[in-house]
């Protein structure tokens, strides 16, 4: 797990959901195939936030891209029948279709979620490019799915930093900068 997908998952079960890092997802040769990528390893995903009260699992890419001109909203919304470039859990109908159905299947079957639990994604973003944020947030509104840009987790931050004492670097270092 990198720094920032850290900093993510902290926030996250801050704000009330248990949390999964680096999934992999085990797609079969066939399911690979109707991808089109028969060759392809396991999809891994980013960051995997279960919020308990609405029984539902968001599959969520996390990206920093703090020194660069930030996340670009045309890559974003992209449409690929098969799967390519940094967004694919996003931009790829098919992709999102395998991977949901194996996840589901997977983790009802483990007991770690149950057969009425909706799935769906995210991203988490730590720049965008172009202060294109509010074309993020009513994108992914529109979609059902999760976001959180820089506007959102400096308040998830602030937020952290009020909290009593936590020994973990994250809650630390946000109550040095915050308060």
């Amino acid at each position: 797990m990198d720094a920032f997908e850290e900093i993510a998952r902290v926030l996250l079960e801050n704000d009330r959901f248990w949390t999964k890092y680096s999934v992999k997802v085990n797609l079969d040769k066939t399911e690979k195939k109707s991808v089109d990528k028969p060759t392809m390893p396991r999809p891994e995903i980013d960051l995997v936030a279960f919020d308990a009260v609405e029984n539902k699992l968001y599959l969520i890419e996390v990206k920093s891209f703090l020194d660069s001109n930030g996340v670009k909203f045309e890559d974003v919304i992209q449409q690929y029948e098969t799967p390519q470039g940094r967004y694919k859990i996003l931009t790829s109908q098919t992709y999102q279709n395998a991977i949901l159905k194996r996840l589901k299947e997977d983790w009802t079957k483990d007991g770690l979620i149950n057969e009425h639990t909706t799935l769906t994604f995210g991203l988490i973003a730590g720049k965008i490019a172009k202060n294109r944020e509010s074309q993020f947030e009513n994108y992914f509104a529109s979609k059902g799915w999760f976001f959180w840009g820089p506007t959102k987790l400096k308040e998830k931050l602030t937020q952290l930093s009020k909290k009593a004492y936590e020994n973990n670097t994250i809650t630390i270092v946000s109550k040095l900068m915050l308060k």
